[in-house]
């Protein structure tokens, strides 16, 4: 399975949760790859960093840039049973390439990112990858519950369904902290954005990875 992860404005809110979900698959037996495709590389620096690995084992991370995203996708599919990738989060020939290549897609958005403009942009990146991919499945995270950000996926899902027959599913993460640093790079901060999670936010993201690894019953 491919899973593409991206956001609205461009944070360390995606990468985090790439890093997690990778993690949680890799905890589950499954042989997967984090791909970072983000200009920050966030990815690299979460794992690179990280130095309490009693509840997450470490995940293979590889940094590939927009051009080699497609050919280096059919490579690594030979090689892993389900590839993560925490994608740039505008629209470029690499965010391109790995949502037309995946099975689902994350998008992550909290109200500070928000505005009509960056709506905008995110319904015509999302209805594009539909186009070119029809069985593109997007998951819509919130890493809060107001009002705004709320009307804003009310807004999404309304333009999305448009294009039928999409899959789209809102799940909220109210207690999970994505939150922004701007010392992220800083050792401590990063381990403890990945590392530490409590019950109510192990919770949390057991219901996401739920949602997005759940192979599809046989009929």
């Amino acid at each position: 399975m491919i899973v593409a992860i991206t956001d609205v404005a461009g944070s360390a809110r995606k990468s985090i949760l790439a890093a997690l979900l990778s993690m949680m698959q890799k905890q589950a037996g499954r042989q997967i790859v984090l791909v970072d495709n983000d200009p920050q590389h966030w990815s690299l620096r979460l794992e690179k960093n990280r130095n309490d690995h009693t509840q997450f084992p470490r995940v293979d991370v590889r940094a590939i840039s927009g051009k080699g995203m497609q050919p280096e996708l059919e490579n690594l599919g030979c090689r892993f049973q389900d590839i993560v990738i925490d994608t740039e989060s505008r629209d470029s020939m690499g965010t391109r390439a790995a949502l037309d290549a995946a099975d689902k897609a994350i998008v992550v958005v909290d109200g500070a990112q928000l505005d009509s403009d960056k709506c905008d942009q995110l319904i015509r990146r999302l209805m594009m990858a539909r186009i070119d991919n029809p069985l593109l499945r997007i998951v819509l995270v919130l890493d809060n519950t107001d009002k705004l950000v709320q009307g804003a996926m009310a807004r999404v899902h309304h333009c999305l369904t448009a294009l039928a027959p999409i899959k789209l599913c809102k799940l909220t993460l109210s207690t999970l902290v994505l939150s922004d640093h701007s010392d992220l790079s800083d050792a401590g901060v990063i381990s403890a954005s990945t590392a530490k999670i409590n019950a109510a936010q192990q919770n949390d993201l057991q219901v996401l990875w739920q949602e997005v690894f759940a192979m599809p019953k046989s009929a």
